[in-house]
């Protein structure tokens, strides 16, 4: 909804702000007062074209801003083409905040700004799609754009159409999905048997070098102690000769004996000794038995000169492995896995190609059959909302117009296989034509609020803008148009321009547009009425400029009977 609209220096405009609210809001004033010039400031925070011309004489630059509330009726995709524009620019943003359109406009450039940031006209018309109709003109009026006459069909069908076109939905991109997994499935063939010789080659040399988990670190450890042989053999001997064998003095164990000797004549003396002697004796124990181990160890090792060679070579084969394949053993093995699983899949594509051709064609016959039934209940809803809207063109003075919903068979979509298009013959000998060839803008914008009016359940955008719909029409037609617009205002924030008073009764908020001069200067200004101000409108809407008595009390008796 439009909660303000400031204007400056655009035109006639020096300064004028507005702030229309929920319900009717209706715009009046002479001809050539700026009601249009307050629309096409508009259409400009919408996302129209902007140009130099349209700064005031005089200023360096114009300025237009508009805020508005959003509701949860929006639509889903308005509501995320809103939060992807925040989402980009690292902003967050929900539905409880005001949405800040501003479009600044100078010599020689357009600044556009949503919530302070600058934007695109892009990023512009992104972020307001689905939040005003203006209707006419041909800007900014959703039911003119054929991609959008499916959905409302569909809406208008209601839950049944709408669960059936999401069922299709679902199916159809289970049949993409088939079909992208087939085109991987079959590939190239040639390309395929490369790919499984590589793999088989691969696996091979991985299953060839039999690799173990660990065996890298033993090699390692192994090669180390081959390098080493001569310092190990020497220093094992060294170790062994000075513990227990003493070639060259006494040994370390007959050292020790001597001492137990001593010591056990000591205890003799001093039977506190007792528990000492007892320690020495063990550590005599364990020094003999490791110098056992010490004589064996060395007589054990020894050195095959193929050996050391075997290792390097393991190892690098090893490295070699794991240049190609992984950073260890263990990713190599994992790799191996890998290599095993896909050449399982290559070897078995074939057989699973056909199995998924099968599923497709399923799906092929399950699509078409959802998309007939689906093109049987749109027929049927689009007679109902023709008639719909036929019953309301007749009842705004357009009984000779003739609407009507084509339905043509087209390409697969997620929407089934329909392209729905709103066909119109404003007069009687004329062809159906498309709603956005209609020329006459106030007769186009008496056919949107026959559509608005039918699809106001449906219809997400908020809020509705008329302009010249009152053209050709007087008395109980004009009557009629504002009955429409004020039961549909109950749904929709609606801003009409009008020059009847029979629509302008109606208003919850009225709004008067005027000219006025100073210092040489014309300036278009606005202002929201009470009730006098109101009846004096009306009136000279009535009677002209000087309103009679008759007049007045005309319109007191209007605005009385709205009441």
């Amino acid at each position: 909804m439009l909660l303000h609209l400031e204007i400056k220096n655009f035109a006639l405009i020096d300064n004028l702000e507005i702030e229309p609210g929920p319900g009717l809001n209706i715009l009046t004033g002479e001809t050539g007062a700026g009601k249009t010039i307050i629309l096409d400031a508009l259409g400009l925070i919408l996302g129209d074209r902007a140009s130099t011309e349209m700064v005031r004489q005089g200023k360096d630059k114009a300025l237009i801003q508009g805020i508005f509330s959003l509701t949860d009726e929006i639509g889903e995709d308005n509501y995320n083409n809103i939060i992807n524009f925040f989402n980009e620019i690292g902003v967050e943003f929900d539905k409880n905040d005001d949405l800040i359109i501003s479009r600044e406009i100078t010599n020689n450039k357009s600044i556009l700004r949503i919530n302070g940031t600058a934007t695109t006209i892009s990023n512009l018309r992104k972020v307001t799609n689905g939040l005003v109709d203006i209707h006419g003109q041909h800007q900014h009026q959703s039911l003119l754009n054929e991609k959008n006459h499916l959905d409302i069909l569909d809406a208008y069908g209601g839950k049944e159409i709408l669960k059936d076109r999401n069922d299709f939905k679902e199916k159809y991109f289970e049949r993409e999905k088939k079909q992208k997994e087939l085109k991987e499935l079959k590939g190239d063939p040639k390309e395929r048997e490369r790919r499984i010789d590589l793999l088989k080659f691969q696996l091979d040399e991985i299953e060839s070098a039999d690799l173990k988990p660990g065996e890298e670190e033993e090699l390692q450890k192994t090669k180390k102690k081959l390098l080493n042989f001569e310092r190990l053999k020497s220093g094992i001997y060294k170790a062994y000769d000075t513990i227990y064998q003493g070639e060259t003095e006494t040994s370390v164990t007959d050292k020790l004996g001597v001492v137990l000797e001593d010591l056990n004549e000591l205890k003799e003396m001093d039977d506190s000794l007792t528990t000492l002697v007892k320690e020495i004796e063990t550590a005599l124990i364990h020094l003999e038995e490791a110098s056992q181990e010490l004589g064996t160890y060395y007589n054990d090792i020894e050195l095959e000169p193929e050996e050391l060679h075997d290792i390097e070579e393991r190892i690098d084969k090893i490295n070699d492995l794991k240049r190609k394949y992984g950073n260890n053993i263990d990713e190599i093995l994992n790799y191996k896995e890998e290599i095993i699983k896909e050449i399982e899949w290559l070897e078995n594509s074939r057989s699973k190609a056909q199995k998924i051709e099968k599923e497709i064609i399923q799906l092929d016959d399950i699509l078409k059959e959802k998309a007939e039934q689906l093109n049987e209940k749109r027929k049927h809803v689009s007679k109902l909302l023709a008639k719909d809207i036929s019953k309301e063109l007749m009842e705004l003075a357009m009984e000779k117009v003739q609407f009507e919903v084509s339905i043509k068979e087209t390409s697969l979509n997620p929407k089934g296989s329909d392209k729905v298009e709103f066909l119109i013959s404003p007069n009687p000998g004329e062809p159906l034509k498309p709603l956005s060839k209609i020329a006459s803008g106030g007769e186009l914008a008496r056919i949107m609020l026959a559509l608005k009016t039918v699809l106001s359940k449906v219809d997400n955008i908020r809020t509705l803008i008329f302009d010249e719909i009152d053209t050709g029409i007087s008395g109980k037609a004009a009557q009629k148009v504002g009955i429409k617009l004020e039961n549909l205002s109950k749904e929709k924030q609606i801003l009409c321009v009008t020059h009847l008073p029979q629509i302008a009764a109606k208003a919850d908020r009225h709004f008067n547009i005027y000219k006025e001069e100073s210092s040489n200067k014309t300036f278009t200004n606005i202002i929201e009425l009470e009730e006098d101000k109101k009846i004096q409108e009306i009136a000279r809407m009535l009677d002209g400029s000087s309103p009679s008595e008759i007049s007045l009390s005309h319109a007191k008796k209007m605005l009385k009977k709205e009441n």
